[in-house]
Order: structure tokens, then C-alpha cells, then sequence
């Protein structure tokens, strides 16, 4: 379930961007993208998936950080 998002989210990502979407809406969806991970890791009992759910999700809101001027 995990290894389809990361794609799926640089990939809207990079069309928002592309499009000049206004910088709040990719915030919100930069936040949405790191609460589903940290949903994944926490309903998960394989620590290897966990480690890199939690990484996703820290890559999610560093970015979110870097693009509030923050961090």
C-alpha cells in the first residue's frame, strides 16, 4: 500500500508546483500526504515499513516547514 504513494505524491507534487498552485493548498496537501503516513506506521507491526513510513512523513512536513519560511 506504502510503495504506490510516494510516487503518486511527488508526482502531484510536481504538477501543483508546475501549475502555480496557490502555496497554502500544497501545504494542505503536503500535511495530508504526512498524516497518512504516520497512519501507516502506526496501524503497522513491520519495523522496516515503519521506519520508512515515519521517514516519508518527516520528508512531508520538512517540506512543509522549508515552504513556510520555517526550519
Amino acid at each position: 500500500m506504502e510503495q504506490d504513494c510516494l510516487p503518486e505524491f511527488l508526482r502531484i507534487e510536481a504538477e501543483a508546483r508546475e501549475s502555480n498552485i496557490p502555496l497554502v493548498v500544497r501545504q494542505k496537501h503536503l500535511a495530508w500526504w504526512g498524516l497518512r503516513f504516520e497512519k501507516y506506521a502506526h496501524f503497522s507491526k513491520d519495523p522496516e515499513f515503519i521506519k520508512r513510513c515515519e521517514k516519508k512523513r518527516s520528508m512531508c512536513f520538512d517540506l512543509m516547514r522549508d515552504r513556510n519560511g520555517r526550519g
